[in-house]
């Protein structure tokens, strides 16, 4: 950068490297570890790739039976963990 007035303007200032974030990759190895009685349980590893950011948490995306019979498109989004 740079400034500049009526005079002249300055030497140039020194650079900085400013990391472009992006959201994350997918979580890899997702699997289903346990589930039954209404309820399961899942493990995964962090995706390798982090957007350029610590990530936060996770969301997880899934559907009852009732609304799978009714429309496979109906998803429910869960609170964050």
């Amino acid at each position: 950068m740079q400034a500049v007035n009526t005079v002249g303007a300055s030497i140039l200032s020194d650079e900085i490297v400013v990391p472009a974030t992006v959201p994350p990759a997918a979580v890899q190895d997702l699997i289903v570890t346990e589930s039954g009685d209404g309820s399961v349980s899942l493990a995964w590893s962090a995706p390798k790739e982090t957007g350029g950011t610590a990530l936060s948490g996770y969301f997880f995306y899934y559907q009852t039976h009732e609304a799978l019979a009714l429309d496979s498109e109906t998803w429910l989004k869960s609170d964050k963990v």
